[in-house]
């Protein structure tokens, strides 16, 4: 008959508790962005922030962003707690995009959407500018928080890319809008009036475009040199 010796019973014993004391992270491999943040933050914090992502990961949103965060937060010399802090917002903001764009929102739209939502854009302009085009909202969200960034309130900025998103803009005009509108803001025009004119100058001609596309093959901002 098989024994085990009583110093090994004691051994298994031992480990047994010692496990059941340990943290929830240990005895798992790090992974690459823990090994990234270990370079730069004390181990405590590593831990607290590896945590949140394996949640993260659970919830099938992207990671990077926050790891770039809290490196950020590292070279800024922010205290750790505060590094917490904000990689956990950084999370809430992310699903509250997701939620408001689409369970299927990759990553830069996801993003996006969370830069929207910190500078004051209300979710359900998400939403709707979701609902108005069925391909990607990047260049969109892009602009929009560009835009307020600069000054323009949000309601103008929201509101000016969903109706021209409605319409059919292209991306590549609404890029130009914003540098535009950026343009008119350091010449001293106030946000707001500078995203208003920009932008009922573009539906102006783009509607004008639409109505005869053979004379107007994609129309040219108030102070852009026609093709």
């Amino acid at each position: 008959m098989s024994f085990c010796p009583r110093w090994a019973r004691r051994l298994a014993c031992l480990a047994a508790c010692l496990g059941g004391l340990l943290p929830a992270h240990a005895g798992r491999a790090s992974t690459p962005d823990e090994a990234r943040l270990a370079a730069r933050l004390d181990s405590a914090t590593v831990a607290e922030i590896g945590a949140i992502l394996d949640e993260v990961r659970r919830k099938a949103l992207p990671t990077a962003p926050l790891v770039a965060t809290a490196l950020e937060g590292a070279t800024r010399g922010a205290p750790p707690d505060r590094i917490v802090a904000a990689v956990r917002s950084q999370v809430g903001g992310l699903e509250r995009a997701r939620e408001a764009l689409d369970p299927r929102a990759d990553e830069a739209e996801l993003v996006a959407g969370a830069s929207a939502l910190r500078a004051g854009v209300p979710p359900d302009s998400l939403t709707r500018l979701r609902g108005a085009r069925g391909a990607s909202v990047l260049i969109p969200l892009v602009v929009m928080a560009d835009m307020i960034t600069r000054g323009v309130p949000p309601a103008t900025a929201s509101g000016a890319l969903i109706a021209a998103t409605r319409a059919g803009v292209r991306d590549s005009d609404l890029l130009r809008l914003r540098e535009r509108v950026a343009q008119d803001i350091r010449s001293g025009a106030s946000p707001r009036n500078a995203a208003t004119v920009r932008m009922q100058a573009l539906m102006i001609e783009w509607d004008r475009a639409a109505r005869h596309p053979s004379s107007t093959p994609r129309p040219a901002l108030p102070g852009e040199l026609p093709r």
